[in-house]
């Protein structure tokens, strides 16, 4: 396990973070996303006050944190592929007292499997089973910081992990009769996430938000598959993502 720096994000609000000032940036810039922004909180998505969400790409759990600020009885699954991210993500939950958070060790996708993630200690929000895809990341950030911090700010390592569907981590749960919001941010892998679901789970699942990155159609495909199983979307580009990376976040309610 990486040391640990506690961050401060507001004067009311801090947060452990992997102890190099990438990821305190890296936090910072999650924070403005969620909470200032409140990107996930657009286009009709509403969280009642006993929610019961899925976080998909838990990261180190400033998501789960803003979840039960505004729905305090919430429970969140709360999935997390990473080790040394996942121990973050279980500290910052001891930190705020949250309860009802169930923090699984493992990645989302269609069948299950054992994959190769690439972890950045630098920049854990953008850790990937994808890393061909960080490339336009890659090359803004040269152009912007220059080539030397680039390289080190997205130096990695690899991490074989478990996949699971995720109507396989919901069959766990079977007496949940609506999922409020299942929140999908997993780095190229959000289409593969979406077919994990059998259709017993869509029936039950009321919101999504995903993240895509639009690579070969997959925003379209994403749309697609939302579309065919009884939603309305609504497509964004999020405000603080540069144009370059070419990023959207799709909103679907039933």
């Amino acid at each position: 396990m990486e040391k640990l720096s506690l961050v401060r994000l507001t004067p009311t609000l801090e947060c452990y973070t992997a102890a190099n000032p990438d990821a305190a940036d890296d936090a910072r810039f999650l924070h403005g996303e969620i909470f200032e922004e409140r990107d996930y909180l657009r286009h009709g998505i509403v969280l009642p006050r006993d929610a019961f969400v899925v976080d998909a790409g838990a990261n180190i759990g400033l998501f789960c944190l803003f979840v039960k600020h505004n729905a305090p009885d919430a429970t969140v699954l709360a999935v997390e592929p990473m080790a040394d991210t996942g121990e973050v993500l279980r500290r910052n939950l001891e930190l705020h007292g949250l309860t009802d958070c169930h923090v699984y060790r493992c990645g989302l996708g269609a069948r299950a499997e054992t994959a190769t993630f690439h972890h950045f200690p630098g920049l854990p929000a953008n850790s990937t089973r994808y890393p061909d895809e960080k490339d336009s990341l890659r090359e803004l950030m040269r152009n912007d910081r220059g080539a030397e911090v680039t390289e080190h700010t997205m130096r990695s390592h690899t991490e074989d992990v478990p996949v699971r569907p995720l109507s396989d981590l919901l069959r766990e749960w079977p007496h949940v009769e609506r999922i409020d919001l299942v929140k999908i941010d997993v780095e190229g892998a959000e289409l593969e996430v979406l077919k994990g679901i059998t259709e017993t789970d869509w029936k039950r699942i009321g919101q999504l938000v995903v993240e895509v990155q639009q690579v070969d159609n997959r925003l379209e495909d994403v749309v697609d598959l939302l579309r065919t199983n009884g939603y309305t979307t609504t497509v964004e580009r999020p405000a603080m993502i540069a144009p370059s990376l070419d990023l959207h976040m799709v909103y679907a309610c039933r």
